[in-house]
C-alpha cells in the first residue's frame, strides 16, 4: 500500500523525503482514504501568502527547513476549477436568455408569422373550407406584440369568406351582415361582423370579420359541434375543427384548454 508519513513538524512522503526532524513525533502511515480525509480537512489558504494553517506546518519554508515536503494545497486546484465553472456559467447565460425569449412552437394547425418591420406576430388557424359553386372558408387570427412573446390579446377575429362564381352573384350584399350559429347544447348565437368584398375572376369574394373576445371564443371551442349559416350558405364545425380552435386559444393565451369528452 502506498503511504505517507505525517509528523508534528511537517508532512513527508515516505521514500526519498522520509527524514523527520529530530525530536519530532514518529510518522503515522496513512492509506489513500486517510490521505483524502487529510486533504479535505486542509483549512482555507491565504491567496496572498504560502501559509497553510495546519498544526505543525506553518508554511512551505518551515517544512523545507525540516527536510520535508508539505502536501500540495488542494485549494489552488479548487480555485482554478471554480473559476473555470464560473466562466462556463457566465458564458451560458446569454444562450439561456435567448432560449427563454424564443416563443413556443405553435401546435399543429396553428401558424405564427413574425413581422420584424412592425414587430408583431400574426397567429392564424384555418378552421374549415368547402368547395362548390359557392365556396365558404373559416379561419381565426389575432396579433401578438413582439415575436410571439407579448401579452395575450383580449380579442381575436373569426373571418368567414364566401367565394361564389360571378354568375351566382353576391351572397351577402343584401343579407344581414352577421353569422348565425347553432351550438351543440341548443343555444343560438348571432355574431355581427364587418363586411368587405372584392372580385377575383371568375369568383366574387365576400368577407365577414367577426371580432370576438377570447373567453367567448374559448367557450365556443369547448362545444362538441357547431353549425352555422352565412347568407344562404351553411357550414359545420366538427370535432377536428373545434380541436384546432382550442389549440389556437391555448397557444394565444398560454392556458391549456381541456379536451372535450
Amino acid at each position: 500500500m502506498f503511504t505517507f508519513g505525517v509528523s508534528a513538524a511537517g508532512v513527508c512522503q515516505e521514500g526519498d523525503l522520509s527524514p523527520v526532524h529530530p525530536g519530532a513525533d514518529p510518522p503515522v502511515l496513512l492509506s489513500f482514504a486517510g490521505f483524502a480525509r487529510v486533504w479535505a480537512a486542509v483549512p482555507r489558504r491565504s491567496m496572498k501568502t504560502d501559509r497553510i494553517d495546519l498544526p505543525g506546518i506553518r508554511d512551505r519554508r518551515v517544512a523545507a527547513a525540516h527536510g520535508c515536503t508539505t502536501f500540495p494545497s488542494p485549494y489552488t486546484v479548487r480555485f482554478a476549477m471554480r473559476v473555470f465553472l464560473l466562466v462556463l456559467v457566465l458564458a451560458a447565460l446569454p444562450i439561456g436568455a435567448v432560449a427563454q425569449s424564443r416563443p413556443p412552437r405553435p401546435p399543429s394547425g396553428v401558424s405564427a408569422e413574425y413581422d420584424r418591420i412592425r414587430d408583431q406576430t400574426m397567429v392564424r388557424s384555418e378552421l374549415f373550407g368547402s368547395q362548390g359553386s359557392v365556396q365558404i372558408e373559416g379561419e381565426v387570427f389575432t396579433i401578438l406584440s413582439g415575436e410571439g412573446s407579448g401579452a395575450a390579446p383580449d380579442r381575436a377575429v373569426l373571418r368567414f369568406t364566401l367565394k361564389p362564381f360571378m354568375s351566382a352573384g353576391w351572397q351577402l350584399l343584401d343579407a344581414p351582415k352577421e353569422v348565425f350559429l347553432l351550438l351543440s347544447d341548443g343555444h343560438r348565437v348571432a355574431l355581427p361582423g364587418e363586411y368587405s368584398s372584392s372580385i377575383d375572376n371568375p369568383r366574387l369574394v365576400e368577407v365577414l370579420d367577426v371580432v370576438i373576445d377570447l373567453e367567448s371564443l374559448r367557450n365556443l371551442a369547448m362545444r362538441d359541434r357547431v353549425e352555422g349559416r352565412l347568407g344562404n350558405k351553411e357550414f359545420r364545425l366538427e370535432r377536428r375543427n373545434l380541436e384546432r380552435l382550442r389549440a389556437f386559444v391555448a397557444y394565444v393565451t398560454g392556458v391549456p384548454t381541456p379536451e372535450t369528452p
